[in-house]
């Protein structure tokens, strides 16, 4: 039944749909009125340039906001790499006091984003393959090993970081192969990597460094080394009538190459290692020709290890000499450990020369399954202590041993290039 009305109620007008209309004039509601009112032409005009108004007020005050308080524009903006230099560097907080190794890493963290800014390279292409915590004098800090990317130019990111770190506390060097080194206070802090590398390496868990001495004279075994799913080390003998060819093969696979310096055994003449050896005898001078020569033969090395050197090794001069050449060159001394009484460590700690030490050798003897047994031991030696640097030889009882070892591989642990680890 429909609603009746009172006699006294004014009747309204209805819509078409049989719905009343709003009531108008004095009796009608405020709010309705003040929407009538706001929906006339021109205070709609009004509305619609008070909102552009803040839109653009809001655009200003955010791109103020995108400088900083001294005035200086984001990396985002920096046309000159040279411009990161009046940036507010962090210099120390309440955790990592001012003049601390750590707060020195986080200055150099900021100068690579920054400097990766300027040169338009975006930082998120940064990939770690190795940090870890370093101790010095009692200070403990981060030692990174970082791999850019790979169309990065190293030559403008050397000189923007130059340009924003000062040379009182940081020491920025080039090295071979597209990298680049840093140190605050002397201490190396940073390895930035750029080399094509057709893997990333864990960040994280044990590691094993597989090494192959003696190579440039088998260049199916290189093939074969090269096809393995984890990349090995290839250490070059000089004069290897295959040099050339393996070492393209090394640098095309993105594979750490190594000079595999002859040098005098013990057991001399009967032993004999090789041409252009060194032995403790030599003058300073042939000591410099002959170790100049081995090295400019493999010029994209990153490193050195011994061939024999069980003599050589043992003598504090000329491994000194050595180590003097080589830190020139910005390369490292991985010992062999042909002898206990090497003083490879301690000659290259004196020089300030980045080192390394073989854990295991593989195949003394060539039976697969004693090779096997002896991967097995590095990869038990790298989940007890980190990392294990094992050294074998081009045989293919060799490749056929690592083949069957990394399909039982522990898969806590990856097998990563030599320069991936922090020095010894």
């Amino acid at each position: 039944m429909a609603e009746s009305r009172r006699p006294d109620q004014e009747q309204q007008p209805l819509n078409p749909d049989g719905s009343e209309q709003e009531p108008s004039g004095p009796g009608r509601s405020v709010p309705a009125a003040l929407l009538d009112s706001l929906l006339r032409p021109v205070p709609l005009v009004t509305l619609g340039l008070a909102v552009v108004f803040c839109a653009l007020l809001l655009l200003f005050l955010r791109s103020g906001a995108e400088q900083d308080p001294q005035g200086v524009q984001t990396p985002q903006a920096i046309a000159d790499p040279s411009v990161i230099r009046s940036r507010a560097l962090p210099e120390g907080s309440e955790v990592y006091p001012a003049g601390s190794l750590e707060a020195g890493v986080r200055v150099v963290d900021q100068a690579l984003v920054d400097a990766m800014h300027a040169l338009a390279m975006d930082p998120s292409g940064i990939a770690f393959l190795d940090v870890h915590r370093e101790e010095h004098d009692g200070e403990s800090y981060t030692f990174q090993t970082l791999h850019l990317p790979e169309n990065i130019s190293f030559t403008q990111l050397l000189a923007a970081l130059k340009s924003a770190l000062p040379e009182e506390r940081y020491a920025i060097t080039p090295g071979e192969r597209g990298e680049i080194l840093v140190s605050v206070d002397g201490v190396p802090t940073h390895r930035f990597v750029g080399v094509p590398l057709p893997y990333l390496p864990s960040t994280k868990g044990p590691k094993v460094v597989v090494v192959i001495d003696d190579m440039g004279e088998n260049m199916t075994v290189a093939r074969s080394l090269a096809a393995l799913p984890v990349p090995v080390v290839f250490a070059v003998w000089p004069n290897a009538s295959q040099a050339a060819a393996v070492r393209e093969l090394a640098v095309r696979k993105g594979l750490d190459l190594l000079v595999h310096l002859p040098m005098e055994p013990i057991g001399y003449p009967k032993d004999n290692p090789g041409k252009q050896a060194l032995f403790a005898s030599m003058s300073d001078e042939a000591l410099d020709k002959t170790i100049a020569a081995n090295l400019a033969k493999v010029p994209e090395a990153v490193g050195v290890n011994n061939h024999m050197g069980s003599r050589f090794t043992s003598d504090a001069h000329g491994m000194d000499r050595l180590m003097r050449l080589l830190k020139k060159r910005h390369l490292f001394f991985l010992d062999s450990r042909t002898t206990a009484k090497s003083v490879g460590r301690a000659r290259a700690r004196a020089a300030g020369l980045p080192f390394y030490g073989r854990d295991v050798f593989l195949d003394n003897s060539l039976a697969v399954p004693d090779i096997v047994l002896q991967l097995k031991k590095a990869e038990r030696l790298a989940l007890r202590n980190g990392v294990a640097i094992a050294i074998g030889h081009p045989h293919p009882q060799t490749v056929q041993a690592l083949s069957e070892w990394l399909r039982g591989l522990d898969p806590a642990v990856s097998v990563v290039p030599l320069t991936s680890l922090a020095p010894q």
